[in-house]
């Protein structure tokens, strides 16, 4: 039997914490969903943005595993990228500054920088009208970890026509991106009051030692993508993985995927490319968003 046999994804709308009510709740909702036969997991506020979530289950029908997409139409926002890729969030927003530029196409420094392996293939001129996906989550289950689920879960998003059909796509993804990393506070001890720490900072023993376990942490989540086929994006901390086997991003293995050149006063040439990639994108920013001042 092959290991994931009788497995299966399924798309989940509205998000799983949304339908997680009380029976009355839950009646209410189902009765607001038969009224609006347009629920659409389109986001609110950008209507360029959508927000799938699928669920994973195992061949008894337990649920193992929950994944988030953001599925994005570049298209729509050749002359506003950087204004609206700030409005989501902010990782939305740093994934738009730090990978493309105003117009939403793939920066052209990094079919040279890093692994030197991604250009215009992932958002060219000649691609205006694919959507760009992007993972913005993937939960498996403490009880099915390191079993090779995640990689699995990545290849069905790649192969699976059915999948692609709620991706409102002919076609699987040619690409995915995503973002390893975990928000800093999130596996502390919730005693921690943040806000008496700012004022009162705890010895540099202390933080060096959180700093610490945030890295460990951090580095087990960059694994976990590096082992389902994900490659770092330049010398950023964005990853991506392609469909396609041929791509040359599927020839480095993850001991050889690049490092992410760190911004820091150790590191000022990075620190100086990085500053002014991001101050390029705010000024356009502002541009976009017609502020007088910026032309």
């Amino acid at each position: 039997m092959a290991p994931f046999e009788g497995y299966s994804i399924a798309y989940c709308w509205p998000e799983k914490e949304e339908r997680d009510h009380d029976e009355e709740e839950e009646e209410e909702d189902m009765e607001d969903m038969d009224e609006d036969d347009d629920a659409t997991d389109i986001d609110p506020e950008s209507e360029w943005l959508r927000r799938p979530v699928f669920v994973a289950y195992d061949d008894k029908g337990d649920e193992v595993a929950t994944i988030k997409l953001w599925v994005m139409d570049f298209w729509q926002l050749r002359s506003s990228f950087y204004g609206e890729m700030d409005g989501p969030s902010d990782e939305c927003m740093q994934f738009g500054f730090t990978l493309f530029d105003e117009r939403g196409y793939t920066r052209k420094r990094f079919a040279k920088e890093g692994n030197a392996c991604w250009g215009k293939e992932i958002s060219g001129k000649d691609k205006d009208l694919t959507p760009v996906f992007y993972v913005e989550e993937i939960k498996v289950k403490p009880a099915h970890r390191g079993k090779g689920l995640g990689s699995w879960i990545v290849n069905e998003f790649l192969t699976s026509d059915e999948i692609a059909n709620h991706l409102w796509t002919d076609r699987p993804p040619e690409f995915l991106f995503a973002w390893p990393t975990i928000l800093k506070g999130e596996h502390e001890d919730d005693h921690i009051n943040w806000y008496d720490e700012m004022r009162n900072p705890p010895p540099a023993a202390v933080r060096e030692a959180r700093e610490q376990v945030f890295v460990e942490r951090r580095d087990k989540v960059i694994n976990f993508f590096r082992k389902s086929g994900f490659r770092r994006v330049g010398d950023t901390a964005f990853f991506c993985i392609a469909r396609d086997a041929k791509h040359p991003s599927r020839k480095i293995s993850a001991a050889q995927d690049a490092l992410v050149k760190q911004v820091s006063v150790d590191n000022p040439a990075a620190a100086e490319v990085a500053e002014g990639e991001r101050n390029d994108a705010v000024k356009k920013m502002m541009t976009q968003w017609g502020v007088p001042g910026y032309p």
